[in-house]
């Protein structure tokens, strides 16, 4: 995959988003972002964020994980991950166009680089749903 070098100086250097209603989700459904990071370092001041936003821009829904957690002193990099459970503001979110956007809050002005970036749609127990559709 493509390695992304973050400057210390972008301190919002790596975002991804798109439109709630281009998914395909249900109530119960999780969303998992990963990405493996590389770094001289353990990172601190570094974030991986996710937010919902309606048309307007007003936050609907926000939550991080800090990269603080993660280290692996090697070249190989090591895998780092997000995620939002779906629950029921999902009828909220698509009635309000909301578009969901994953990026990295570098505040700690860490140097490294991102590669691999994926996301996943995880459905724990799809049985479920044929139980009212």
């Amino acid at each position: 995959g493509k390695i992304f070098e973050r400057d210390s100086l972008e301190e919002y250097g790596f975002t991804v988003f798109t439109k709630i209603n281009k998914l395909t989700l249900k109530e119960g459904n999780v969303i998992l972002a990963k990405m493996k990071v590389r770094s001289a370092e353990k990172l601190k001041g570094v974030e991986f964020n996710y937010s919902v936003h309606d048309q307007r821009d007003s936050t609907l829904f926000f939550g991080s994980t800090d990269l603080s957690r993660f280290y692996r002193k090697d070249s190989t990099g090591y895998w780092v991950y997000t995620e939002i459970f779906i629950g029921s503001d999902l009828n909220n979110w698509l009635r309000k166009n909301g578009k969901l956007t994953f990026f990295v809050w570098n505040r700690g002005v860490n140097k490294f680089s991102v590669s691999d970036f994926e996301i996943k749609t995880i459905d724990y127990w799809p049985a479920r749903w044929s139980w009212w559709n």
